[in-house]
């Protein structure tokens, strides 16, 4: 499954459950967009590692290369009755006492028009709140309803309050659907009893998604995601694995910052300008080691890493900013690999060193 959509970031490429994904592939088909993201991949040569290492980053906590990663996927081809039997014994109470003794209610809204997203938005946003969460990326969603690759469900009460609400990538292709967020209010109330509703509301918004989404002919149901690398998404994993299914293990997904890395590599390839210059690289996080990289492949090894929050090892010494005090100005050039945010921050800091954008100084990211 792949969609695009534009962000603060450029234009960005999702790629969901690739197999034999290569370097070759991603430059023949791929270079064009300035972001790459590739989820749950299977297989994934390592030729992808030896050509992008320096600008990848990993999607998933504590992710690095080739860590395996696991999803939990129900199989909607079987028979309502078996979908149920295999989910664990509590689940199934759960989802049969909202069904018959809570009076609740689903809606599954498989073509969302501007003004349900607008609400899922709205809604999930305030439960983000309340988990000092991150909000959910409005462009991506609205580009992705744009090409028809969206769902939104919901359970309400007897009195048409939203208990929960979940939201879904739509692979009509291969007739996969994939539980992208999922929000309740649950913290709002204090009254446990109101929050033991929302949990079989939950539960029972899951199994009635299962089986509309089996009617309209989808055969793969993928739980989004199951993680044990903290309290709290190993919580979120036993809930899921309270449905039962299947449990597939793939390979770390990561993301490839494609622009960040044409910029970078035009600003360091005219540096032959720049001949007699003493080299400083400033900041040593990912983008500092893709310079570093690339400067001594173009022959350069004179230089240094500022970075004040790295320890000096055996291999490598990192200069802190008052070093740059003790180089001579007008024959240094600071590279520096902050993103235009940070930059902002540190820019007078520099200023009063005696380095400048446009002067000594050059931003290679921005």
């Amino acid at each position: 499954m792949e969609f695009q959509y534009n962000d603060i970031n450029g234009t960005v490429c999702s790629i969901y459950w690739s197999d034999g994904l290569n370097s070759e592939t991603v430059q023949k088909k791929y270079s064009m967009f300035d972001v790459l993201q590739v989820w749950y991949p299977q297989n994934v040569y390592d030729d992808i590692y030896e050509q992008y290492k320096m600008i990848m980053t990993f999607n998933e906590y504590r992710g690095h290369w080739k860590r395996s990663v696991q999803s939990l996927e129900c199989n909607l081809l079987r028979s309502a009755d078996e979908i149920i039997s295999q989910m664990r014994k509590n689940t199934r109470y759960e989802i049969r006492r909202a069904i018959n003794r809570d009076k609740l209610q689903t809606t599954v809204i498989t073509a969302p028009l501007k003004d349900d997203v607008a609400e899922y938005i709205a809604y999930y946003d305030k439960f983000a709140d309340s988990k000092k969460m991150h909000h959910i990326n409005s462009k991506k969603i609205k580009a992705l309803t744009e090409q028809s690759m969206y769902a939104i469900t919901k359970c309400l009460d007897s009195e048409d309050n939203v208990l929960a609400e979940h939201a879904y990538y739509l692979d009509k292709k291969d007739k996969r659907i994939m539980l992208a967020t999922s929000a309740s209010l649950f913290r709002e109330n204090e009254n446990p009893e109101y929050r033991n509703l929302i949990g079989r509301a939950n539960r029972m918004l899951h199994y009635k998604d299962l089986l509309a989404f089996k009617e309209l002919g989808y055969e793969v149901y993928d739980y989004g995601g199951i993680g044990d690398y903290n309290e709290e998404l190993k919580a979120i994993a036993e809930f899921k694995l309270g449905f039962g299914g299947d449990v597939r293990t793939y390979d770390a997904s990561f993301t490839l910052h494609l622009k960040k890395q044409r910029v970078m590599d035009e600003k360091i390839n005219n540096l032959q300008l720049y001949t007699g210059q003493k080299i400083v690289i400033y900041g040593f996080g990912w983008a500092g080691k893709y310079a570093a990289d690339r400067i001594e492949n173009c022959g350069i090894n004179d230089y240094i890493v500022v970075d004040n929050y790295a320890e000096s090892t055996g291999e490598r010494v990192y200069y802190k900013d008052e070093d740059l005090r003790l180089l001579d100005r007008t024959k240094t050039l600071v590279l520096i690999t902050l993103t235009e945010k940070t930059y902002i921050k540190i820019e007078k800091k520099l200023d009063n060193l005696g380095y400048r954008v446009g002067s000594n100084a050059i931003t290679l990211l921005f």
